[in-house]
């Protein structure tokens, strides 16, 4: 890549793919770090597709194990007219648990971005 423009044939055409590329970001901000077994907490961010609000679209709450990610069962909900999110957590399994938001993009063409945090569960 020369100067945002793809070299072919030792000519510069066009600009960049990643510039022209969809892409989408996540936050995710846990109220808490540490909790008790069973404890609620809130985690709350903002869901962008292409530098705008994600309007109505669903943000996911995964968890990691030892077989990969996995969905917090209840735990997901649409995002707001400003692609703001907030939702509701119990975790019950005790230690440092890896979790991460998700947002659901409407188009496989955009990846679906992820925001990973970590809780720890006493």
């Amino acid at each position: 890549m020369i100067a945002g423009g793809v070299l072919a044939g030792g000519v510069v055409a066009g600009t960049s793919a990643a510039a022209e590329a969809p892409n989408a970001h996540i936050t995710a901000h846990p109220t808490k770090s540490s909790v008790d077994s069973g404890e609620q907490f809130r985690v709350h961010g903002l869901f962008t597709i292409n530098g705008s609000a994600a309007v109505n679209r669903t943000v996911k709450i995964q968890s990691k194990t030892a077989d990969g990610w996995t969905n917090l069962t209840g735990a997901h909900v649409s995002t707001g007219s400003d692609g703001r999110y907030g939702l509701r957590v119990v975790l019950s399994m005790k230690g440092k648990r890896t979790l991460r938001a998700v947002g659901i993009t409407p188009s496989s063409s955009v990846p679906n971005p992820r925001a990973p945090f970590t809780v720890t569960v006493s």
